[in-house]
């Protein structure tokens, strides 16, 4: 996938997340991708958004976003270990 049309993507949802200074759910602070969508949700407002990412993980919002706004990369793609760890 593109890294700026997933970037500008996670950009439309990240209000749907917590601020890293709220304590509560580390869910409630992460990205959703079930395949197909992108789901942010912060337990009062939640976002869907289509995003062709293959993969079905979770990936804490903030750090994603920060790592990707720092690649200069044309190009990413999300995938998981044998061990479920998350390989960008």
């Amino acid at each position: 996938m593109k890294r700026e049309k997933l970037l500008n993507t996670l950009k439309l949802a990240s209000p749907a997340l917590l601020s890293d200074n709220e304590v509560v759910l580390p869910i409630l602070k992460s990205f959703w991708f079930n395949g197909t969508h992108v789901i942010a949700s912060n337990d009062v407002i939640a976002t869907c958004l289509s995003a062709n990412v293959s993969e079905k993980v979770i990936v804490p919002g903030k750090k994603l976003t920060s790592f990707l706004s720092a690649c200069n990369t044309k190009g990413v793609k999300l995938a998981t270990s044998k061990k479920g760890n998350l390989i960008i």
